[in-house]
């Protein structure tokens, strides 16, 4: 990947991996705080698919996929 891998990074998904549950996990834009909001999806195990239809259908509905590294653009941050 692109460097040492941070437990945090896949806290939340973990306990699905481990009973072997396909887990997706969607950046779906920011509270009125600022706050970044994600949707975590769990499908039944060998039920990918499922997981990931539902994945793209918060995408778009969230505007495109990582809405939140377009805004990190706009603003000059990361990957600008």
């Amino acid at each position: 990947l692109h460097g040492p891998i941070d437990r945090r990074e896949y806290l939340y998904t973990l306990p699905w991996s481990l009973t072997r549950q396909p887990v997706a996990v969607v950046p779906f834009g920011r509270s009125s705080e600022g706050l970044p909001i994600g949707v975590q999806i769990v499908a039944r195990p060998w039920r990918d698919h499922v997981a990931l239809v539902a994945a793209i259908a918060l995408e778009q509905a969230a505007g495109g996929p990582w809405p939140m590294a377009t805004e990190l653009s706009a603003a000059g941050g990361a990957g600008a």
